[in-house]
């Protein structure tokens, strides 16, 4: 008897966490983000996302996403609300990127995007690169010494951004 009332118990726990379980339904498609193995012609392998930026670059109250790809590049979806996002060649920047941080660096109210890039394996170190938007789809790409990111280059990970001395500026870390 003890044994059917722990079996009853168990089967009961049971249905009640598999009821509870979130499930994962994957939108990515219908809402403009391309699967990994559909973007342009790259190697699925070479697919490593590091440092992702969500940040609102046109000011729409949307949120665009900035993905650097150890290797390949970076990927960058501009959002059209509620109908998802469009995706934007990532052949445009032509970099091995890593770590990305979105902070408005000339003051025009956009935010600009910084991001590291690679440096093959130390034998061709970089500077960061700026990417400056000016609303929706219009960016400029300069390298970090036009916003006097003045550093030897190097072989980057990751960046952040605080206002690390309470100026209301944002300061970034390398």
């Amino acid at each position: 008897m003890k044994h059917w009332t722990a079996l009853v118990l168990g089967l009961a726990l049971l249905a009640v966490v598999n009821a509870a379980m979130p499930k994962f339904v994957d939108v990515s498609r219908a809402k403009g983000l391309l699967p990994l193995n559909q973007v342009s012609d790259w190697r699925l392998y070479a697919n490593k996302y590091q440092g992702m930026t969500v940040a609102d670059l046109d000011g729409d109250g949307y949120y665009e996403l900035y993905c650097p790809n150890h290797g390949n590049n970076a990927e960058l979806y501009w959002s059209n609300g509620a109908r998802g996002f469009t995706y934007v060649d990532p052949r445009v920047y032509k970099q091995d990127t890593h770590g990305a941080v979105a902070l408005d660096l000339n003051g025009d109210k956009h935010l600009d995007i910084i991001h590291t890039r690679g440096g093959q394996r130390g034998s061709s170190p970089t500077l960061p690169t700026v990417i400056e938007t000016f609303g929706k789809g219009n960016m400029r790409q300069t390298q970090g010494q036009a916003f006097f990111i003045d550093l030897e280059p190097m072989r980057g990970r990751s960046i952040a951004s605080f206002d690390f001395n309470g100026n209301g500026w944002m300061t970034f870390c390398l």
